[in-house]
């Protein structure tokens, strides 16, 4: 079990910090985005955090870091910090952009009414391993390079550990924030003075408390559910095996093949087959 976090020990690195950081001041994620993005963005609606997305009850849900949009909702920006490499961070952007491009169309409108998209990975370790502190994505075709799909999304890692000259100043400011560097830069600043603020907040304190023990327990329910998925694969591969010896048993001494269909409950395809691969 990973050991919890202690309050006083948090950066702008924790999930929760960052989230609380930009919940509590539009301006700062709104200048954060534009110092991602490169461009200007007029005003953004107030930011989300932990927006609870699931496209049925029965699927997997999600919970974003923190989601804003324009007011006119052409632009939707999703920013994530992460800060373990252990899982398939692509595909987890793909499922996010599932959920995020199916909850903002409501029932009736027209795929053109989907909004520009914009999921931004901010990593504390570099996923493809090229060096870069930006990494940027659009759907483009394999057979011209320079011709966009456009559908208007964009993915985004970013990278803190990165060496090659390839961000602006403000962006390398706040990486470098990330990484535990501080300098002296406007959007450094007002990130440094949020997480401060946050953490002066008692009652925030007492819901990062209550927040650690809930993904605690979901992170043991989730290690159960994985151990029984090993358990009965496990249980399946077993009994499969047993029933492989018991068809070449049979075989061996002639038995016919109606009664090893009824023996097994296998087609006669799939004893040929697992006869022919055995």
């Amino acid at each position: 079990m990973a050991k919890k976090k202690l309050w006083q020990d948090l950066t702008i690195a924790d999930n929760f910090i960052f989230g609380k950081v930009l919940e509590s001041d539009p301006a700062t994620c709104k200048l954060l985005l534009e110092t991602i993005l490169g461009f200007k963005i007029d005003s953004i609606e107030y930011p989300e955090r932990e927006k609870t997305l699931e496209a049925r009850h029965d699927s997997k849900g999600i919970r974003l870091d923190v989601f804003t949009k324009t007011p006119d909702g052409k632009k939707m920006f999703d920013v994530e910090i992460q800060t373990s490499n252990n899982d398939n961070l692509a595909n987890r952007m793909r499922y996010y952009q599932a959920l995020i491009d199916t909850d903002s169309l409501d029932k009736g409108k027209h795929y053109w009414q989907l909004g520009s998209s914009y999921i931004i990975f901010v990593c504390t370790f570099d996923y493809f391993k090229r060096g870069r502190h930006f990494y940027s994505f659009q759907e483009r075709c394999d057979q011209a390079a320079d011709l966009l799909m456009g559908d208007n999304t964009v993915k985004i890692f970013l990278n803190a550990k990165g060496k090659a000259n390839d961000v602006s100043s403000d962006l390398l400011a706040f990486l470098n924030y990330i990484n535990g560097k501080k300098t002296a830069n406007p959007l450094v600043e007002a990130l440094d003075n949020g997480v401060q603020f946050v953490k002066k907040n008692k009652e925030w304190r007492n819901q990062f408390m209550r927040y650690q023990e809930h993904i605690a327990a979901e992170a043991h329910l989730q290690a159960l559910e994985i151990a029984k998925d090993m358990a009965d694969k496990a249980a399946k591969e077993a009994e499969e095996k047993k029933t492989i010896e018991m068809i070449k048993n049979f075989l061996a001494v002639n038995t016919p093949m109606e009664f090893i269909i009824k023996a097994t409950g296998w087609s006669e395809d799939e004893i040929l087959k697992t006869v022919q691969v055995n």
